[in-house]
């Protein structure tokens, strides 16, 4: 099921919570409970995975999607689409309204392609309904039509991608064009025409409240939307970065595109931006921290290289020293290990623990860069870069447990 995570990761939106102590819905919306269950082996409460570490951090990104399992359904009819619409205005702005949508989109997970030529029909009628009570890490959808799309994509039927494509091109509705391009990335059809929109709704015409909405939703959708057509979001970061105008939000909506970039176009975008007349501080700041956050160790060289030469200012060195312990990297590798180590697959985990270590040591030469360069780097980095020096040996004690544990099996089997 597709998750949108909330506004800058502080909450989850379109999360569907569980349901509990309200009437049942309709044998035909199906109440759909389920477990958001947030699986990181860096706690959301540990800061070596927060990613306020100065104050130009954005808080909570990286955090991930929760992971969330419908429990089984009954069976019922399929929706039809005037009674599910007319239900809904009866009951707008209600809890009702919202296990309805859940109990449809938990419908289309059970009814699969069956399902689907009733949300084509309901999505081709152009009826929406907006929910004013939605409210991003609440159960439910901001919006009929949202969780149409949402629905579409769980019935896993192969004609719902075309339709969720045609959605994209032709809506004029920013949320659902970024929306559209989520639920596509996630099944891994996300096209460039899709892919072009995304970017151009989300610079010029995104709401501030629909982007309340959507959430972090949009620090995942814009680094895909670049990756499928990265020569289109190099131009447009160019172009935007050096634009007096911006805000730190509005940049910050922006950078994420270097996500996307191959990392040779993004180390050239990163590097000349930082030392270019034509780009205002506020906005190297954005493109510095972005790029600190970058999981390459290439990355971090080049930045490190940066700082040694002082062709940057110490404030921006500050900052490429602060990001450089950021959380998500650190803890999508830990991640990875773990999961390695659970199948254990001890080669897979071990080369997972050098990409740590190796990290760590980068961050370690480039905080120490920066301070030799006069930057003012709080003394709360080095605490963080401890934090990661801690978990690198725990993994590695569990490397080492583990292996032992499997040649005792193999021993105790000859």
């Amino acid at each position: 099921m597709v998750l949108i995570v909330g506004l800058a990761g502080l909450g989850a939106g379109f999360a569907l919570g569980r349901l509990t102590g309200e009437e049942a819905a309709p044998a035909r919306w199906s109440e759909a409970r389920s477990q958001a269950r947030f699986e990181n082996a860096y706690s959301e409460r540990d800061p070596a995975f927060r990613d306020d570490v100065d104050e130009e951090s954005e808080n909570g990104e990286g955090r991930g999607e929760p992971k969330v399992q419908p429990a089984p359904i009954a069976e019922g009819a399929p929706v039809e689409p005037r009674e599910l619409i007319d239900a809904l205005r009866r009951h707008a702005d209600s809890d009702r309204s919202q296990k309805m949508l859940i109990g449809m989109v938990a419908d289309a997970a059970r009814l699969g392609g069956k399902l689907l030529p009733e949300i084509q029909e309901m999505l081709e009628a152009g009826d929406d309904i907006r929910f004013s009570s939605y409210k991003p890490g609440q159960p439910g959808y901001p919006s009929l039509r949202i969780a149409l799309l949402d629905a579409a994509a769980t019935t896993g039927d192969p004609a719902a991608i075309a339709m969720i494509a045609e959605v994209a091109q032709q809506t004029e509705s920013p949320m659902e064009v970024v929306f559209s391009a989520h639920v596509l990335d996630k099944l891994d059809a996300l096209d460039v025409a899709t892919a072009q929109r995304t970017l151009d709704s989300t610079l010029t015409k995104l709401a501030p409240a629909d982007a309340k909405a959507l959430g972090s939703i949009l620090n995942q959708v814009i680094p895909a939307a670049a990756a499928a057509d990265p020569a289109y979001a190099e131009t447009i970061l160019q172009q935007q970065i050096r634009n007096p105008d911006r805000k730190n939000r509005e940049l910050r909506a922006i950078t994420p595109m270097l996500d996307g970039l191959p990392i040779a176009r993004a180390q050239d975008v990163v590097l000349t931006s930082m030392t270019a007349a034509d780009v205002t501080d506020r906005a190297k700041y954005q493109i510095a921290q972005r790029a600190a956050r970058r999981p390459e160790i290439e990355m971090m060289e080049q930045l490190r290289g940066a700082i040694e030469s002082r062709s940057i200012d110490p404030k921006l060195a500050r900052t490429i020293a602060a990001n450089s312990v950021n959380g998500k990297p650190f803890g999508k590798t830990y991640k990875t290990a773990r999961r390695a180590l659970k199948s254990q697959d001890i080669r897979a985990a071990q080369e997972q623990a050098k990409v740590f270590q190796a990290r760590l040591a980068e961050a370690n030469k480039t905080i120490a860069a920066a301070r030799a360069a006069g930057a003012n780097v709080p003394a709360k980095v080095n605490k963080q870069a401890s934090i990661h020096r801690e978990n690198l040996d725990t993994l590695l004690r569990q490397i080492r447990k583990t292996h032992e544990q499997m040649q005792k099996q193999a021993a105790a089997q000859k």
